[in-house]
């Protein structure tokens, strides 16, 4: 959702329809929220090998 509202808003901004104000507060929006998704990413492959290791299952190279 916050892809599609940068997107919006660089759309609206090379149009006229923006300024460069709305523009550039759509963009830390959005690196936030990537930067959250990815941080949950590692959060649960952590949590996966975690288990895996204390399962036993976990095979090391």
């Amino acid at each position: 959702m916050s892809q599609k509202s940068r997107d919006i808003s660089e759309y609206a901004y090379k149009r006229g329809a923006a300024s460069l104000f709305e523009f550039l507060d759509a963009e830390p929006s959005y690196r936030a929220t990537l930067i959250g998704y990815r941080q949950g990413q590692a959060a649960y492959l952590l949590a996966v090998e975690q288990v895996r290791w204390a399962g036993g299952t976990r095979i090391l190279p």
